[in-house]
């Protein structure tokens, strides 16, 4: 109800204003992410995923002729009450926002989600849970490292604009800016799984994960390489759009400046009903920025990331190739994700989640593994760089191999038209079989301490024993695995810099 109360003084404030006219409802026709076909794959989504950039850039262009009208325009009301704490209220309310537009251009665009939802909701949706597999989902390149990304950022900035102690902080080396980015990195992958596995997510409305090849890719990739493009966001604002700003007083420059060379912002922005250009504490009237403003967030105190959290942690994010060495065993080559948390000096708990395509399986066929393995690292003697270490992890692994029926799939498209009934799901053409079994890994790697927060993880080498069935007279019961990847530490880690 205050919500609802709030909005509707928002709306009217407009009205008291002689001078400017509120702006037009904007319809949101084009929500921020695209979603996987049913057929298992979707030529259009990078087509979806670039128009959806433009259309916010042409959002923000065909709002700034009303820039002077910011401080009483309704997508400006304040819709956070700011007492100093995190507001859930607001981010859980704007992120089921951002969840109902892709839903509502998700739906009418494919056939087969809405057919989905048919059927009994509960079974479907544990169903589709449980059929993860690989480190590919069929998605393609610019969808999965551009468009996925876009929308861990986009989570990231729901999280600062309604965190009052962090909301207006700028890039640079301060504590106050990095502290940031690892609270929004933790919400963007609540906001990722949840989108991925919820009920209200993807896996529960149109049950994609039963209609197309579902990967890791996904929950792995959208929030850490989402921060990336959040971190290149506030990057452009301060070197970029801040010089702008400086330069010109003309404030649809500004507006235009800031709604275009910060896309994802601006849609955060949209979604808690604020204008594109909308900056916490940076009104588009100021003239120029003072030196205080200018300095109190930017340079100091500096950034020390051995002084939180209390507890040591580290996130990396890997990649690897790994040669089972059974009977017909095959290359399987991906990447996943891995954290681990120091318990003390020598030892840290290794939490890993990784897979892979097998390579040398040619089409219709395909398969590949996934592998969830938990254990201790023990860290070596080690220098002020090198740090060695050895572990041993326990878990599982799950190998699936997939086959396409092409012909049955033509008959059944062909059908489908002639009939003007629903396409086939990917299910009547395509079988699957999977076995899963307990599976351990030993090893040890080498790795490089950049500076105290990055750490180079130059190569992990370890064998991997499977209790997995045989599959199709493959046999993928033991594999030697490498693996590299650049992690961050948070915390004071032994030997840290």
């Amino acid at each position: 109800m205050k919500f609802s109360l709030r909005l509707r003084r928002a709306a009217l404030s407009p009205l008291v204003s002689a001078r400017c006219t509120s702006p037009a409802p904007m319809e949101l026709k084009t929500p921020y992410r695209p979603q996987r076909s049913t057929q298992g794959s979707s030529p259009v989504r990078g087509r979806i995923a670039s128009r959806r950039v433009i259309v916010l850039i042409a959002m923000a262009g065909a709002l700034a002729g009303n820039a002077s009208c910011e401080e009483t325009s309704p997508l400006a009301g304040n819709v956070v009450e700011d007492n100093g704490r995190f507001s859930w209220h607001s981010a859980l309310l704007q992120s089921f926002f951002a969840f109902t537009i892709a839903h509502a251009e998700r739906f009418p665009r494919e056939r087969g989600t809405r057919d989905s939802i048919e059927g009994p909701f509960w079974r479907n949706y544990l169903h589709d849970v449980q059929n993860l597999h690989g480190w590919q989902d069929g998605d393609g390149l610019l969808t999965s490292y551009i468009a996925h990304p876009m929308e861990g950022a986009m989570a990231g900035f729901i999280e600062r604009q309604n965190d009052p102690a962090y909301r207006t902080v700028e890039f640079g080396r301060s504590s106050r800016y990095w502290s940031s980015v690892v609270r929004s990195l933790a919400f963007s992958t609540l906001y990722n799984v949840a989108w991925s596995l919820s009920p209200y997510g993807e896996a529960g409305l149109g049950n994609v994960d039963i209609h197309a090849p579902p990967g890791l890719v996904d929950p792995v990739g959208s929030e850490l390489l989402g921060t990336g493009w959040l971190i290149g966001e506030d990057t452009v604002d301060r070197y970029l759009i801040r010089k702008i700003e400086d330069k010109y007083q003309n404030r649809v420059v500004r507006a235009f400046a800031r709604g275009g060379l910060n896309p994802i912002r601006s849609y955060s922005n949209m979604l808690r009903l604020k204008a594109p250009w909308y900056r916490d504490g940076r009104s588009l009237s100021v003239l120029k920025r003072s030196s205080s403003t200018r300095e109190s967030d930017l340079e100091t105190p500096a950034f020390k990331a051995t002084a939180w959290p209390a507890t040591a942690i580290e996130l990396t994010p890997l990649a690897y190739v790994q040669r089972n060495t059974g009977p017909r065993g095959s290359t399987c080559t991906g990447g996943g994700g891995e954290a681990s948390v120091s318990v003390s000096r020598p030892v840290a708990i290794v939490f890993d989640v990784d897979g892979c395509t097998l390579l040398g399986i040619h089409a219709p066929d395909s398969g590949d593994m996934l592998n969830y393995l938990v254990g201790p690292r023990w860290f070596l003697t080690s220098s002020k760089h090198w740090i060695p270490d050895v572990q041993l992890l326990i878990g599982g692994a799950k190998v699936t191999h997939s086959h396409m029926d092409l012909a049955k799939k033509t008959a059944l498209l062909q059908l489908a038209a002639q009939t003007r009934g629903n396409d086939p799901p990917l299910d009547a053409y395509v079988t699957e079989v999977d076995t899963n079994g307990f599976s351990v890994r030993a090893g040890g790697g080498l790795a490089y301490q950049i500076n105290e927060l990055l750490v180079l993880r130059i190569a992990s080498v370890s064998y991997q024993r499977s209790l997995v069935s045989t599959l199709q007279n493959s046999n993928y019961n033991q594999g030697l695995r490498f693996s590299f990847g650049l992690g961050v530490r948070l915390g004071p880690w032994r030997g840290s810099l």
